[in-house]
C-alpha cells in the first residue's frame, strides 16, 4: 500500500506543476526533469560499461594464458594477441571493439593491455558516446617442474547413495576422469604428471605392497605375501597416551602396522592402493575399479596420500616420488562422511570418531610442513565435517563443498585449473 500512496502522491505533485502556471515552477520543473533524466540514466550506462569492463577483463585474462601456451619464440605476440582477445571478446558476446591493444613478451612474462568501449544512451545527449574502460593483465609461461598428485577418495558404503541418477561413487569416478581431460588442455606439451590412488574406506588396502609392513599383523598373525589383501593399521607414536606424533619416515626402518580379514570389522576396501605412476591411463583404470563399502577411516586414506609423495619412501614404490621442492605436489581428498573408525589406536575398530579426527589433523600438518598443497571435496557433508575438511588444507589449497553431480564435476575442474603451471601474475 505504501508504495501504490507514494505513486500517486507523485503522480498529483505533477499534475499540480501542470497546471500551476507560476513561472517559477514551470521553470524548476523544466530544469531538473533533464538533469534528473540525465543522472538516472548515466547510473545505468556507467552499470552497463562496468560490466563490459570485467568481461573484457576475464577474455585478457583468458589471451594472456593462451599465449603462454604456445611457442612464444615462433609467434608474433602482438599481432597472436589482438586477434585472440578480439575472438575471446566476440564468443562472449561483447559487441564492442577494443582499442590500443598491445600485447609484449619481456622476461619471461606475456603482458597484455588494451581499451574497450561501451557506447552509451542517456550520457550520449550531453555529447558522451561512450565510456572506456582498461583492461590490463600478465601470465607466465609453466615453471618446468613435474607434477605429483596423490588422489585419495572416499569409497565407503555411503557412496553407493544416488546423487542425481547415478551413485555417488560413479559420479566420482567421471569427475575425477574429467579432471584429467582438463589437464590434458592445461598444461603444455612435455609436462611431466604422476599420480597416486588412494582408496579408503575401512582402510587402505595394501596387498600389493606386503614389503612396507611388518612382520606380524596387529593381531599376530604372519605378513602375508603380495596379491594378498591386507589392510594398513595406524602407524603413530603417542606420546602420554594422547598426542598423536606423525611423520612420513621410511618403513625400511618403522615398518607399517597391519591387519589381515580376521581382524578387521569389515574387509574392505577390495580396492587396492596404486603408487605414483605417470602411466595416467592406469591411473584412471584404477579409479574406474573402485567399488563402494565399508566405514570411513580417512586419516589412514591421508597419511598414504602423504606416503606415495614422499622421497623417505624412495625405493619403496616402483617410481620415485621427487625430492621435496623439486616437483609440485598435490593432494586431492574426496570425503562423503564423518571418519568413525580406527585400528591400532583409540577405543576399537568403529565408532572412534574423536581419534580419528586428531589423527587427520595430525597428518594434514605434517603435509604442510612437507610442502604438499591439499585440496579437499566435501562431498553432500554435513557443516562440522566440512570444517574439519577446511581447516587442512592449509594457506594453499582449498575446500571444496558439493551437493550436486554438477558441483561435484566443477570442483575437479577447477582443481585441473589450478594445477596448470600457467598462472596470472597480475
Amino acid at each position: 500500500m505504501g508504495l501504490f500512496s507514494t505513486a500517486r502522491r507523485a503522480a498529483d505533485s505533477f499534475k499540480g506543476f501542470g497546471s500551476d502556471r507560476k513561472g517559477g515552477v514551470a521553470l524548476m520543473v523544466g530544469l531538473t526533469f533533464p538533469m534528473v533524466f540525465i543522472g538516472a540514466g548515466g547510473a545505468l550506462d556507467y552499470s552497463n560499461a562496468l560490466t563490459v569492463t570485467k568481461q573484457a577483463q576475464r577474455a585478457m585474462d583468458a589471451t594472456v594464458l593462451a599465449l603462454t601456451r604456445r611457442d612464444l619464440g615462433a609467434i608474433n605476440v602482438q599481432s597472436e594477441g589482438d586477434a585472440l582477445f578480439r575472438a575471446i571478446l566476440q564468443d562472449q558476446g561483447v559487441s564492442a571493439a577494443p582499442s590500443e591493444t598491445q600485447f609484449t613478451l619481456s622476461d619471461n612474462v606475456v603482458r597484455g593491455s588494451g581499451i574497450v568501449g561501451t557506447k552509451t544512451f542517456f550520457l550520449n545527449f550531453i555529447g558522451m558516446n561512450s565510456v572506456d574502460g582498461k583492461v590490463e593483465s600478465a601470465a607466465m609461461p609453466p615453471a618446468e617442474r613435474p607434477i605429483e598428485i596423490a588422489l585419495v577418495l572416499d569409497v565407503s558404503g555411503s557412496m553407493s547413495i544416488d546423487l542425481n541418477g547415478k551413485t555417488r561413487l560413479a559420479q566420482m569416478k567421471e569427475s575425477v576422469g574429467g579432471m584429467f581431460d582438463a589437464l590434458d588442455k592445461e598444461l603444455p606439451t612435455g609436462a611431466k604428471l604422476s599420480a597416486s590412488v588412494i582408496p579408503y574406506s575401512t582402510s587402505v588396502n595394501l596387498g600389493d605392497y606386503p614389503k612396507v609392513l611388518k612382520s606380524l599383523s596387529v593381531g599376530g598373525k604372519n605378513k602375508p605375501v603380495a596379491g594378498v589383501d591386507v589392510w594398513a593399521a595406524e602407524r603413530t607414536l603417542l606420546e602420554n597416551g594422547t598426542d598423536i606424533t606423525i611423520d612420513d619416515s621410511s618403513p625400511v626402518g618403522r615398518p607399517v602396522p597391519f591387519v589381515d580379514s580376521t581382524e578387521i570389522s569389515s574387509s574392505t576396501p577390495t580396492a587396492r592402493l596404486s603408487a605414483l605412476t605417470d602411466n595416467i591411463a592406469d591411473v584412471r583404470t584404477s579409479v574406474n575399479g573402485m567399488t563402494a563399502s565399508g566405514w570411513t577411516a580417512g586419516h589412514i586414506g591421508m597419511i598414504w596420500g602423504v606416503y606415495t609423495l614422499s622421497d623417505k619412501w624412495a625405493n619403496v614404490w616402483p617410481q620415485n616420488p621427487a625430492k621435496t621442492g623439486e616437483a609440485d605436489k598435490i593432494i586431492v581428498m574426496l570425503s562423503d562422511g564423518k571418519f568413525n573408525t580406527t585400528l591400532n589406536v583409540g577405543s576399537g575398530s568403529t565408532n572412534d570418531g574423536a581419534t580419528s579426527d586428531a589423527y587427520f589433523q595430525a597428518v594434514c600438518k605434517l603435509a604442510e610442513q612437507r610442502g604438499i598443497t591439499v585440496y579437499t571435496v566435501a562431498l553432500a557433508l554435513d557443516p562440522v565435517s566440512e570444517a574439519k575438511l577446511g581447516a587442512c588444507v592449509g594457506s594453499t589449497g582449498k575446500l571444496y563443498t558439493a551437493d550436486s553431480a554438477n558441483e561435484l564435476s566443477k570442483a575437479f575442474e577447477d582443481i585441473a585449473r589450478r594445477l596448470g603451471t600457467h598462472r596470472l601474475t597480475s
